[in-house]
């Protein structure tokens, strides 16, 4: 009986806040996955260097021509996986960005109920040794400035929520004090104060880019409950649409996933 042979390459990254744990395996044509390697790093510049050497060195020697399909995948994190992403990405290596709920739903399939570093690095190699995933490319330096103000907007008018409820709440209290009221109300009026100035700020950044501007006004203008932000926030967490193929896409994205 012939040994089996590898068919594909994946390295599954597991980024964290202050770690990250690395998995790089190969895929045979038995059905079955092997680990070849793997390492945890500390999320510090030099380390996440040394990362990329190693996941070139792990590829050169299972398959110097470099024949074999590979990718390395890691899951969309709040900002904990960018640095890596970007050096990995300038290394010239394929790196795959993959949606938290896609990368959960695919681990349950192998039957993983259990959750640690390690074992969802592994998941996310037999994802990268099994489907294919889209090929990241960086965002402009506008966009990514503009995705930032966005979200800072975003969490900004949490914030005044909060303290709005808590105020509103403060009305049907036995006791309080008015101090208590008095200091709700002014944190509302700061954070109101500093949404004007995020969103004077965001506006600005949207008149000067031509092209955003070509994509989003016809749909704000056509397009009937949607305002300029909320299109803007799309825009710029999709890289102006980039990433998205189509309307079914944007909006399993948006969570819109009908069964």
């Amino acid at each position: 009986m012939p040994s089996p042979k590898i068919t594909s390459l994946g390295c599954g990254c597991d980024a964290g806040k202050d770690k990250s744990v690395l998995f790089f395996a190969a895929y045979y044509d038995n059905g079955q996955m092997k680990c070849i390697a793997s390492k945890s790093i500390k999320m510090t510049v030099s380390e996440l260097k040394k990362a990329v050497v190693w996941i070139k060195a792990k590829r050169s020697k299972v398959d110097p021509t470099k024949v074999l399909p590979f990718q390395i995948v890691l899951e969309s994190t709040s900002r904990y996986h960018e640095r890596l992403l970007h050096l990995l990405y300038e290394a010239k290596l394929p790196v795959c960005l993959v949606q938290g709920r896609l990368l959960k739903l695919y681990l349950g399939s192998l039957g993983n109920n259990s959750k640690t570093d390690k074992l969802d690095a592994k998941g996310m190699a037999h994802f990268a040794c099994c489907r294919k995933a889209r090929l990241w490319k960086p965002f402009s330096d506008h966009i990514l400035q503009l995705r930032d103000l966005l979200r800072a907007r975003k969490n900004l008018i949490k914030r005044a929520n909060q303290f709005r409820n808590q105020l509103h709440s403060l009305g049907y209290a036995r006791f309080t004090s008015k101090e208590i009221a008095r200091s709700y109300k002014r944190l509302v009026a700061q954070l109101l104060k500093e949404l004007d100035k995020l969103e004077a700020a965001i506006k600005k950044l949207y008149e000067k880019d031509k092209t955003l501007r070509k994509k989003v006004a016809p749909i704000v203008k056509d397009v009937k409950g949607l305002g300029l932000l909320t299109v803007l926030t799309v825009a710029a967490e999709t890289n102006g649409f980039t990433t998205v193929d189509g309307q079914k896409q944007l909006a399993k994205y948006a969570g819109y996933d009908i069964i």
